[in-house]
């Protein structure tokens, strides 16, 4: 949910809790639960950064860096079985390289099919979604990841970039997105339907179908 701030509980307040080690830094990827996450890459402010930390409810450690740094870029999975992808790297404007890892280090897996940045991802290590604007042209493309392979699949609605996104590999949702707009779109596996929009316009966001698509949160933007 960003740097250092977690819910205290599912309802009420906020607070403040541990910095990240490598200080302040954006457009880094996460993934896991409040009490159990994972931080990778980021921009830190001066240059990319290929670091991950991880967070066990307390504090942040260090752990193996990506083979690469990389920003904006889309996650999946938990702390200890996590998968980040596309972005951008240090030597292009988008990428289409995929990282695994497996709780203590990370290694490069099948690449998507096009390069994308940035890109939202939902779902777990094995099961996942990246959507973004993606290709040449970029377009509203997306992609399912069954574990081994990326494929094709139906494309969200509006091509636009920066939104919110998460949930599971059959219920998820994305909302708002760059130039700042209130849509919201659910995915059920196969397709996006356009659903409720936000309250107020917004982008780049975190927390969008952290619960997964009939229970979210959009934070920030």
């Amino acid at each position: 949910l960003g740097q250092n701030i977690r819910p205290v509980n599912t309802t009420s307040a906020w607070k403040h809790v541990a910095p990240l080690i490598g200080g302040g830094k954006s457009n880094h990827m996460v993934t896991g639960t409040s009490d159990a996450a994972l931080a990778m890459g980021g921009y830190d402010p001066s240059a990319l950064t290929d670091t991950t930390e991880k967070y066990d409810g307390s504090t942040w450690a260090s752990s193996a860096t990506l083979a690469e740094g990389r920003k904006y870029g889309g996650s999946a999975g938990t702390q200890n079985a996590a998968l980040v992808f596309g972005g951008k790297d240090p030597s292009s404007p988008a990428t289409d390289t995929v990282e695994r890892y497996n709780g203590s280090t990370w290694s490069e897996v099948s690449d998507m099919s096009v390069a994308g940045n940035p890109v939202g991802g939902l779902g777990t290590q094995n099961a996942a979604v990246v959507a973004g604007p993606m290709g040449s042209p970029a377009a509203a493309q997306v992609e399912q990841w069954n574990g081994n392979v990326w494929s094709e699949a139906a494309s969200h609605n509006d091509n636009r970039s920066s939104f919110g996104m998460g949930g599971s590999y059959d219920a998820g949702m994305m909302a708002g997105g760059s130039p700042a707009c209130t849509c919201s779109e659910l995915w059920n596996g196969s397709t996006w339907t356009e659903t409720t929009d936000l309250n107020e316009a917004r982008d780049s966001q975190g927390g969008t179908g952290a619960g997964g698509a009939t229970s979210a949160l959009s934070v920030g933007g």
